[in-house]
């Protein structure tokens, strides 16, 4: 009777495993190519982030969590991670906060994984999630910067340059909306999704994206301490890109018409 008991809780874990492979593997398919083709793009969010947030959501799908639950987590989480951050005044809690902003960057996937692998995928997720989103491109860097008021006490320019760099990643999307709401731009998308982009685009995507290498740079800066020079330099490559981005789209649009 033993052995068949364990026999029975070898194959009942067998089962699990086996459904839960599964179940990982159902949400890395449900992305449709065109999307994943442009998620490549941002190499350390699809190879690091997407990776971890398939385990992750498995425990949000088997309590049947909302995708926009999570989409609600993540602000909240995002929150907590730039206080944590501008408050700090050592690496350990700046360790603390950027952990935090990491959670973020994998609730960010968990949202969208929930909502393909249970069909729920909603223009009103879409705007949970593009909140979710524009908070930590302002907060994350904002937030950088306030820390490193706090480490060098020299004075607020690293306040407001990280507030500009936080500014810089916004403004021109909120531009691109505007264009294309106005219907004189295809689409925001079209502006990051070519189908070849150039190698300065795709540095500059990887460089500014809040969930890509601007993450793993910051870890580095926080270990070694030098996030006043991560926030200065940022700040440039994010005001860089902006000027870039702008002009395409104003360009793209056309010449106004007279009023």
């Amino acid at each position: 009777m033993a052995g068949g008991d364990e026999t029975g809780k070898e194959g009942g874990f067998v089962k699990w495993w086996r459904g839960l492979r599964e179940m990982i593997r159902g949400m890395s398919l449900a992305m449709s190519p065109e999307k994943r083709n442009t998620a490549k793009r941002d190499v350390f969010a699809y190879y690091v982030g997407r990776p971890l947030s398939y385990p992750l959501t498995v425990p949000f799908a088997l309590a049947r969590v909302s995708p926009n639950a999570v989409s609600f987590l993540s602000i909240v989480v995002v929150l907590a991670a730039g206080l944590l951050m501008g408050f700090a005044h050592g690496g350990k809690a700046a360790l603390v906060g950027w952990a935090l902003f990491f959670v973020w960057n994998l609730l960010d996937g968990v949202d969208g994984n929930l909502a393909r692998l249970r069909k729920m995928e909603s223009k009103r997720g879409s705007v949970w999630d593009a909140t979710s989103g524009y908070a930590a491109m302002f907060i994350q860097p904002f937030a950088v910067g306030v820390y490193s008021y706090n480490i060098l006490a020299d004075g607020i320019w690293p306040i407001v340059v990280g507030a500009i760099s936080g500014m810089s990643l916004i403004f021109p999307r909120l531009v691109a909306h505007k264009a294309t709401t106005e219907g004189v731009l295809a689409g925001a998308k079209s502006l990051t999704a070519a189908p070849r982009p150039s190698f300065f685009t795709l540095t500059a995507l990887n460089l500014t994206s809040v969930t890509g290498l601007a993450q793993p740079i910051l870890l580095a800066s926080i270990l070694f301490g030098v996030c006043p020079l991560y926030t200065g330099v940022f700040a440039v490559i994010n005001l860089a890109a902006m000027l870039a981005a702008l002009a395409k789209v104003l360009v793209s649009s056309g010449q106004p018409e007279r009023q």
